[in-house]
Parts: structure tokens; C-alpha cells; sequence
């Protein structure tokens, strides 16, 4: 009985460490692209309520690489647009900057969840920092929530909410 305790035990540690790290690939990225019509709602840590704004967004695939640019335009807030270089490292495993955790396709498209460690907030506090990317043919959205250090409850950042 010792033996096949150990066995067993043997074989869920070897099948554990040679399972595959999850990652995105090129054809993933596809489904990316285009022109997105929406919104951004955040929360104001200094109000404690959520605010929201228009928000679009053009993504475009960066030649000869996995990686894409996500061009973020505020028409109420011009001086804020900006570019996004989302680089897929390391054979996929990571997604603009952090580790990914889950991705599945659901019928119609994807959901890619990462985290990393980083700051947030008013104080620059510590914190895990979760985003989930929820796309298909015609929606997409990138949602954030942070975990700061030493709590147990998650707090819903912002949310980009777009269509095409």
C-alpha cells in the first residue's frame, strides 16, 4: 500500500511538472485587430465612485512579430490618447508584460486572464494586478483588478468596454 501511495504520488508530480505552460500564439492575436468603439469606466480612488468616459481603440498587428500596438483615443480627453505596444513574450507566456494564467475560446472567441505583481493606487501600494481580455468578432473587453497586499478582496480597477 506504501508503494502505490508513492507511486501514484511520483506520477502526479511528474505529469504536473511536464504539463504545458499556457500561451498565445500568433493566430490568437487575429481576432485583435480592428477599429473598437467604446468606453472606459474606472474608480476614482480619491471619490471611491466610478467614473466613465468614452474610449476607443485601434489595434494593429506590429510586422514581423506576435506583437500588437493598441492605439487608445479619448475624444473628451485628447491629451490622454496614447499608444500600447502589447508584446507576447516568451514563447506566449507572457501577454503585454504579464504572466499568463488562463486562456480558453469560447464559441465566438477568446479570454486571456494575466497577473503580475506591481503598484496601484493613490499610495503606490503593493499589489497583484489581474486583467482579463474578453474579445470576439464583434466585442472586447480588457477588465483590471487589483489585490493589494495583505488584503483578501479584489477591486475592480477599470473596464474597457468596446464594439465594432
Amino acid at each position: 500500500m506504501k508503494k502505490l501511495i508513492i507511486y501514484t504520488a511520483l506520477q502526479f508530480i511528474i505529469s504536473f511538472s511536464f504539463a504545458q505552460e499556457i500561451s498565445i500564439q500568433k493566430n490568437d492575436t487575429r481576432i485583435f485587430k480592428g477599429k473598437w468603439v467604446g468606453s472606459l469606466t474606472y474608480l476614482d480612488y480619491t471619490s471611491g465612485k466610478p467614473y466613465t468616459m468614452p474610449a476607443n481603440l485601434i489595434v494593429t498587428s506590429i510586422t514581423g512579430t506576435r506583437n500588437l500596438l493598441f492605439q487608445m483615443i479619448y475624444p473628451d480627453e485628447p491629451k490622454a490618447n496614447g499608444n500600447d505596444t502589447v508584446m507576447i513574450e516568451q514563447n506566449g507566456s507572457f501577454f503585454d508584460g504579464a504572466k499568463v494564467i488562463s486562456k480558453r475560446t469560447t464559441d465566438n472567441g477568446l479570454v486571456i486572464v494575466t497577473e503580475q505583481n506591481g503598484t496601484d493606487g493613490n499610495e503606490h501600494k503593493k499589489a497583484v494586478i489581474k486583467k482579463t481580455y474578453t474579445v470576439d468578432k464583434t466585442s472586447f473587453s480588457i477588465t483590471k483588478e487589483i489585490l493589494f497586499e495583505g488584503e483578501q478582496k479584489w477591486i475592480l480597477r477599470h473596464t474597457y468596454t468596446f464594439n465594432k
